[in-house]
């Protein structure tokens, strides 16, 4: 679930900076956020453990892809393309994630939904 979280938070950023806050593909992916965020405070309610360590590896390793396909991207498109600007918030989401996780041992984006 965790790791679900911190994708979808990823995916949310960037999206944003591809289509901006009104867009309906930002609603279906807000809501995907915040399903997924209540599926993790109800995990933490029950005192589920989280594996940060295997959430941050896994996380580690989408960063790597991310980093490979704006390298990929750099040689083919200007630094104002939408896919750059894209990539950068996805990796920028993946490392504010990886560093809750290795201090906090867990993630919750910012601006996530209250509990209930």
């Amino acid at each position: 679930t965790q790791i679900d979280v911190a994708l979808a938070a990823a995916s949310l950023a960037a999206l944003r900076t591809r289509y901006g806050d009104a867009n309906a593909e930002i609603t279906a992916a807000r809501g995907r956020l915040s399903a997924q965020v209540d599926a993790l405070r109800a995990a933490q309610a029950r005192h589920e453990a989280i594996d940060a360590n295997a959430a941050t590896q896994a996380l580690e390793r989408e960063l790597a892809d991310v980093r490979a396909r704006l390298a990929e991207f750099s040689s083919r498109c200007g630094s104002g393309h939408p896919d750059m600007a894209s990539a950068r918030a996805r990796s920028a989401a993946l490392e504010d994630a990886i560093a809750h996780l290795t201090s906090d041992g867990v993630y919750v984006p910012d601006g996530a939904p209250p509990p209930s």
